[in-house]
């Protein structure tokens, strides 16, 4: 709140706490322009990261989907860095959507280190409750969309949080439960070699 009475860019929002999910929806409902990212609460973006992001996609407002480097688990013995080579790829046929899933976003299907057109979410919303809510929204997004790009600039700093979801074993189950969702709604045979190799490591 203090932070909006110095900077009329920031707005802030109360509401019930209904969880991650419902909190970024709410979110959604108020953004008037025509882009919209994520960042979690005990992340932080590195400087410098937007603008070049958004000045690369001011000249391709085709591209639906922009993602950039992120560094992982900062400060673990496991810290490693994500990082992609500059390209836009068209993702028009469901055949590619499913090569950029289970070649790309499969591994990294996170919410937080990718810029979107907002309109993708004028139909699709996060699923209110679930766990691992940016696995089973991202095949959504995709088939939604018809361009996709990665980009060697910006940064993403993801801090763990050894009590998050991402880190509970017990949560494992609904991780592996997404991913068989999405193969259903992608259209994926999840006895090919491809989807074999990949969702059995799971």
């Amino acid at each position: 709140d203090n932070w909006a009475k110095k900077d009329q860019r920031i707005g802030v929002i109360h509401k019930e706490n209904g969880g991650l999910s419902d909190a970024r929806n709410e979110g959604i409902k108020k953004v008037k322009t025509k882009y919209v990212t994520f960042v979690d609460s005990d992340d932080e973006i590195a400087p410098e990261t937007y603008m070049p992001l958004i000045n690369f996609l001011t000249g391709n407002p085709h591209i639906d989907i922009i993602e950039y480097p992120a560094q992982i688990h900062i400060g673990r013995k496991d810290e490693h860095r994500l990082d992609f080579n500059d390209r836009i790829i068209d993702i028009s046929s469901l055949e590619q959507k499913k090569e950029i899933w289970l070649n790309d976003l499969f591994v990294h299907s996170y919410a937080w280190n990718k810029i979107y057109q907002t309109r993708l979410f004028h139909e699709i919303s996060f699923k209110k409750g679930a766990l691992f809510e940016d696995v089973l929204i991202t095949p959504h997004l995709l088939r939604a969309a018809n361009y996709y790009a990665t980009s060697s600039k910006g940064l993403y700093l993801y801090h763990s949080n050894s009590t998050g979801i991402a880190l509970n074993f017990t949560n494992l189950p609904h991780l592996l439960q997404a991913h068989l969702q999405i193969c259903h709604y992608m259209g994926i045979d999840i006895m090919s070699r491809e989807a074999d190799r990949l969702y059995l490591s799971l």
